[in-house]
């Protein structure tokens, strides 16, 4: 997209156009949405979760044949052109995704010496080969014989039996990585070989042509200890020691040790089979399922058992198959797509009356579907460490009810207040605010799943090479939460709550952000920016932070917010493309602030990896501008214009249910802008580029106001008179022409004086006519300066139409018109006008010039009404200000001026009156007005 200048971006933008675009993306939101009233768009990942199900088809030598020609298609599409397979779209390629997708499609029987696998290997070479990989991938794997088991950290299955209380037992894990590690503490324990293509080894050759040296498979997984030690990483150590250790003690298969391994593999099996959902599911993504039913393979459970045919079910439910090949997501999202898209709906209502009606029935089908997914049962990891805490939480997924989320949970909240703020005194939202609130982290923040599951040391332990194994408090999420609870509050300070225990809730969500606001201001990076755990990346953490400050900042007792907000403000500024958006790439996971007190190294060891713009990174950023920015600054306007150009997406690509009509239009976005595991796994929701927008535009409507008030005839003249003066601008040859015309009238009035005081005929129309002619010019509300210079209702109609969108035949539209009619026909008459109040008086506005004050009709003051006669070269200055506050009609223009001089002159050419006394006269005569002068 081309870059925009203000002035492209400011005439692109209008309410209309941004009605159109709601309207546009409410008929793409009804044409996805399920059945049943909620919504779920496809998880895109990379591609090793496809892979990962190539192998568990090939571990439990199931049939490949019927979805061979789909898994490559869907496979060969992904590879990018220096032939490998990146982390996400467009992202440099990676060792162990290709390494993956080379194995998969080596078992769908593609030729390893056809061009693309040839690409593949020369590219897995380059970068180490089959050596390199990470952890996961060094165990499915080993699985094949592709590796050795000892080139596999030991995990022993005892670990199910560390008490809680003690460090490094499961529960300190992240929930994903422990539901996923229970059952690798199964399989690592039976370490079996599984049958590929070319037969069943310890030390199969299958892939050797992406081995560097491959009679020596046993490569380590951690750094030498002397390279430790030197470094004084001591956990680093600690865990090779350890490893070591187990290492020898499985060796030996020592009797006592192995009747407690029998033991442990059993609590494994039970903790498994305890979290396993009626519909097969485990913790609601792929990763452990599918290690699950690897493990009970292994353990003999039957192929026909009923646990074993739901797992695979839901792995089956995982998968997609279309025109673009099949393929696996790593989970579905259907609480989060719903919550978001309904929080979208319900900001879009901000476009008017009717797109409310259109939007009610849809989001009345939604909030019910929360209430039928919210986790009320006293089960889940969480309750671990939090036994007291009462259940209410909402899970990403369609059945994960041991891991319910806070971010899922506090957004339902945020619909439901949306929807109807009445809805927060509910047992639904009351439920679920009492579970948020008791999650909260003891170092104020929230984190995704548990409470304080902040032992950092395990990202420090050689094999944790994802550096995902801890769920520690984030500002993303906790900026979420305090923007829920914020609004709450607000409504709550607005209204008389009466049910029961509303008022302690009410109180410990005011205590809970307190302590929540400090996490924040402490978690700001040195450049202004917030971390994005779960989006890509500063740019949703400093959006979700920034949206979360709304209702704090400014209020009594957090001025120490101020400069954190604009910090935070400063960087979104900072950072937006030429084309009005902004872009992310999930490279900026690669180089994060360095942990150092020297705040300025860390600016400068920090790279913010800037990229096309996107549709839902522009959405959240602008959304967080609107919160501390008029919604005229220019960054806004951009924002908003970049998106609407860009709602281009027809939704060709979406499969829909039952054959339902696309209707609609979405945003194209290829970009991975979600985040799995910062810098291994990057995620794109699908509808992420609907939704985000949709709250963007509808917000920037509200925050203009032009959905609940008619405009006022003066914003039309005050947009009218920016408009003239932006021509101005590029003709500013007029200015020398003022001088020359000053010095004609001086010269005429000189010869009045010499007539005695007297205007002839003559006189007034050298003296007036072309100057009249240039006042309505300038500030008449006409499109061209050549349109004619008669009063025209119809023209000021066709104005307020064209960018305010009122119908000329509404009440208010006429009362608007007659208010603003009514003084000139006071003028006319002869008649003084009723006087309105303003804010404040011109004496208070310092941008005015001494000696420029005149008449009535420009902005009533008070007592006294006088108006501002001011030059061409003084509107230079006066115009600029005027421009910033233009739709928000805080300008001060309360009528035209236009009025007046046209009163004034046909006065004067009419009555041939003196005009030796007025205000004009003594203007003329370059005498400085005071105010005694209009007493």
């Amino acid at each position: 997209m081309n870059p925009k200048t203000t002035e492209d971006a400011s005439q692109c933008v209008s309410a209309e156009r941004c009605k159109k675009a709601i309207a546009s993306a409410t008929h793409f939101a009804a044409s996805v949405m399920k059945s049943d009233g909620h919504w779920s768009g496809e998880v895109h990942s990379n591609v090793t979760i496809t892979a990962e199900y190539v192998f568990l088809l090939c571990y439990l030598q199931l049939d490949l044949e019927p979805h061979r020609e789909a898994l490559v298609f869907f496979l060969k599409h992904q590879q990018q052109r220096d032939g490998s397979w990146g982390i996400a779209f467009e992202h440099p390629g990676d060792v162990s995704t290709s390494s993956e997708a080379y194995l998969a499609l080596k078992i769908l029987g593609v030729d390893a010496d056809s061009p693309m696998m040839l690409a593949a290997k020369d590219f897995i070479l380059a970068h180490g080969g089959v050596a390199k990989v990470r952890f996961f991938t060094r165990i499915y794997f080993a699985m094949f014989g592709l590796l050795p088991w000892d080139a596999v950290p030991q995990l022993p299955p005892e670990l199910i039996l560390v008490p809680s209380y003690m460090p490094g037992n499961i529960y300190r894990f992240s929930s994903w990585a422990r539901a996923t590690l229970v059952p690798l503490l199964v399989i690592a324990h039976h370490k079996p070989t599984f049958a590929l293509p070319n037969g069943s080894s310890s030390s199969n050759d299958f892939l050797d042509e992406i081995w560097h040296q491959p009679g020596q498979k046993t490569v380590p997984y951690t750094p030498p200890i002397s390279t430790m030690f030197l470094d004084q990483n001591w956990i680093g150590l600690g865990a090779t020691l350890v490893d070591g250790l187990l290492y020898y003690q499985n060796r030996l298969g020592l009797p006592p040790f192995t009747r407690l391994r029998k033991y442990a593999v059993q609590k494994c099996m039970s903790w498994i089979m305890e979290r396993q959902e009626t519909s097969g599911d485990i913790a609601g993504i792929f990763p452990p399922l599918h290690a699950t039913i690897i493990a009970m393979h292994l353990e003999g459970v039957k192929m026909d058992d009923m646990r074993r045919v739901k797992a695979f079910e839901a792995v089956q439910r995982f998968t997609i198959q279309d025109r673009r090949g099949k393929r696996v997501q790593p989970c579905v999202s259907p609480c989060w797509d719903t919550a978001l898209m309904a929080v979208g709906l319900l900001d879009s209502c901000s476009a008017g009356e009717e797109q409310a009606v259109e939007v009610k029935p849809m989001i009345d089908s939604a909030l019910q579907w929360f209430q039928a997914h919210q986790h009320l049962r006293p089960v889940g990891d969480w309750r671990v460490y939090r036994p007291h805490t009462v259940p209410g939480g909402f899970a990403f997924e369609y059945h994960n009810s041991w891991y319910p989320d806070i971010d899922d949970t506090q957004t339902v909240i945020a619909a439901f207040f949306k929807a109807d703020p009445s809805f927060i005194t509910s047992d639904c939202v009351v439920a679920a605010i009492g579970w948020i609130l008791g999650m909260q982290c003891s170092d104020g923040g929230w984190a995704g799943f548990d409470y304080n599951n902040n032992h950092l040391y395990l990202n420090r332990i050689p094999f944790s090479d994802m550096e995902a194994f801890c769920d520690p408090a984030t500002a993303d999420v906790t900026g979420g939460v305090v923007e829920t609870f914020g609004m709450i509050m607000r409504a709550s300070s607005r209204k008389n709550l009466e049910k029961p225990g509303m008022v302690d809730l009410l109180g410990r969500m005011g205590d809970a952000c307190d302590r929540a606001l400090k996490f924040l201001v402490g978690e700001q990076e040195a450049d202004g920016s917030w971390y994005g755990r779960w989006g890509c990346n500063y740019l949703y953490g400093t959006s979700n932070v920034l949206c979360g400050l709304e209702y704090f900042h400014g209020h009594e007792g957090y001025d120490f917010l101020n400069e954190t907000v604009a910090r935070g403000v400063s960087f979104l500024l900072r950072w937006q493309n030429a084309d009005g958006g902004w872009g992310e790439s999930a490279l900026s996971y690669k180089s994060p602030v360095q942990s150092t007190s020297d705040k300025t190294k860390a600016v400068e060891s920090r790279q913010f990896a800037r990229c096309e713009s996107t549709a839902s990174q522009t959405a959240w950023a602008v959304m967080a501008l609107l919160v501390y920015l008029p919604a005229h600054h220019d960054s806004i306007v951009k924002g908003i214009a970049y998106l609407l150009d860009s709602q281009t997406d027809d939704g060709s690509d979406v499969t829909l249910e039952n054959g339902q009509e696309m209707k609609g239009y979405s945003w194209p976005e290829p970009q991975y802008t979600a985040t799995g595991f910062p810098g291994s796994m990057m995620l794109k929701y699908e509808y992420y580029r609907h939704y985000f927008p949709m709250m963007a535009i509808g917000r920037f409507l509200a925050k203009g106001k032009v959905n609940k008030f008619p405009c006022p005839i003066s914003d039309i003249l005050a947009w009218a008179i920016t408009e003239t003066w932006n021509d101005a601008r590029h003709n500013i040859f007029l200015w020398a022409a003022e001088g020359c015309r000053h010095e004609k009238y001086k010269d005429l009035w000189a010869q009045c004086h010499e007539a005695r005081n007297t205007l002839t005929e003559e006189i007034t129309k050298k003296f007036f006519e072309n100057e009249a002619l240039s006042l309505e010019d300038r500030y008449r509300p006409l499109q061209h300066h050549s349109a004619t210079h008669e009063p025209d209702d119809d023209e000021i109609t066709r104005r307020c139409q064209q960018f305010y969108n009122l119908e000329s035949g509404t009440a208010a539209f006429q009362e608007d018109k007659e208010r603003e009619l009514a003084h000139e026909i006071e003028q006319e008459l002869q008649t003084k006008g009723h006087l309105q109040p303003i804010r404040s008086s011109t004496a208070c506005i310092r941008i005015f010039k001494p000696g420029l004050l005149v008449s009535s009709d420009f902005i009533p003051s008070g007592e006294v009404t006088y108006m501002m006669i001011i030059s061409p070269y003084e509107a230079n200055e006066l115009l600029a200000t005027i421009q910033k506050s233009l739709i928000g009609g805080e300008s001060g223009l309360s009528a035209s001026p236009v009025e007046f001089f046209k009163v004034l002159f046909a006065k004067i050419r009419r009555n041939y009156e003196t005009i030796d006394k007025t205000h004009m006269g003594q203007i003329l005569d370059s005498r400085l007005l005071s105010p005694e002068d209009f007493e």
